[in-house]
């Protein structure tokens, strides 16, 4: 019978410096969103529906 592998240890809690470095702004989020829509990467409708999704809209 192979060994049972060990569960990984826990996560450390975020803090506001990985958080902050991990998850993008919501204006840097918008900006990233805009300039996929200005590349044809989204169409009107997607750009939209994203940045309702992003402002809470």
């Amino acid at each position: 019978m192979p060994p049972v592998p060990e569960p990984p240890p826990p996560q450390p809690e975020p803090t506001p410096e990985t958080t902050a470095s991990t998850n993008p702004s919501g204006l840097e989020q918008l900006q990233q969103l805009m300039a996929m829509y200005q590349q044809g990467l989204l169409s009107e409708a997607e750009f939209q529906a994203a940045k309702k999704k992003l402002l809470g809209l």
